[in-house]
């Protein structure tokens, strides 16, 4: 008898050993994949890097030795296909370069540690012999003249711009404060601004503010460019086609207190409602 319970509490007690050799693992495995989880959300945060073309505009450049080769003057957007294609750099007075601006693949930057600035990895050589315009006098985007240039005088692997027969390009502080149009023509708001990854160069959406007829609510909407017609000519509004039961299910946010633009949960929001939208 005194044998038969030795041997159960034997097995109790190495039952009672391998639970927790087996529960620490375990325990060790959820700490872990929650260290994975919220590494994840800090990549995709710093993955996601969106900016608003209104708060781009006018940030500063810098080399990769840190001097100031001066800030951003616009940026070419490709209405068509929801791209970057171009960053355009004012230089000041840097290395004699004058009042001349600019035009870089949007792949060529890198955010600094910080994120105020931006830093464009390139030669003053190169940089010197780069082929810019006056600021009187802006290329037609839409012509392939000064693009050609461009393409070929910074064309790499990395950031080479595949060209699109569809391409519409207009400068993003062109884009901001456009009109917007209903499919009948008349006026139902305008874009307040444009927000874009600076990672991939990829248009994540228009911010569009109605007029007061179609939302009474203090909101902002967004919207991918697809959802958008152009015009023939540049002064042209833009046309959306949208019914009010349509807005509804729209993602918009209070007008005073703009989202985090590389919060997890929120890109989400936008991705799935992106995915769905159609012109």
């Amino acid at each position: 008898m005194k044998s038969a319970l030795s041997l159960k509490h034997t097995a109790v007690a190495v039952a009672s050993i391998f639970g927790v050799a087996l529960s620490a693992p375990a325990i060790s495995a959820d700490a872990a994949k929650s260290d994975r989880t919220v590494q994840q959300q800090q990549d995709r945060v710093v993955a996601h890097r969106n900016v608003r073309v209104s708060e781009l505009i006018g940030k500063d450049v810098r080399n990769q030795q840190g001097e100031d080769l001066g800030d951003i003057k616009d940026v070419i957007i490709d209405m068509n296909n929801g791209r970057v294609h171009y960053v355009v750099l004012s230089f000041g007075g840097f290395m004699g370069l004058g009042d001349k601006l600019f035009a870089y693949p949007m792949r060529v930057f890198r955010p600094t540690a910080d994120k105020d600035d931006l830093i464009l990895a390139v030669d003053k050589e190169r940089l010197r012999k780069a082929p810019g315009f006056e600021d009187k006098n802006w290329p037609d985007w839409d012509r392939a003249e000064y693009r050609t240039q461009v393409d070929r005088y910074h064309a790499t692997d990395t950031t080479k711009i595949k060209p699109s027969p569809n391409m519409r390009l207009i400068r993003g502080s062109t884009l901001v404060g456009k009109d917007v149009n209903g499919a009948d023509g008349k006026d139902i708001g305008e874009i307040e601004d444009v927000v874009i990854n600076m990672t991939n160069g990829d248009v994540r959406y228009a911010v569009v503010e109605f007029d007061k007829a179609w939302s009474m609510d203090e909101k902002y909407f967004t919207f991918p460019l697809r959802s958008f017609t152009m015009g023939t000519k540049a002064n042209d509004a833009l046309v959306l086609n949208v019914t009010r039961d349509a807005l509804a299910r729209t993602p918009g946010f209070d007008k005073k207190k703009w989202p985090n633009l590389n919060d997890p949960t929120w890109n989400s929001e936008i991705d799935r409602y992106g995915v769905s939208s159609r012109r």
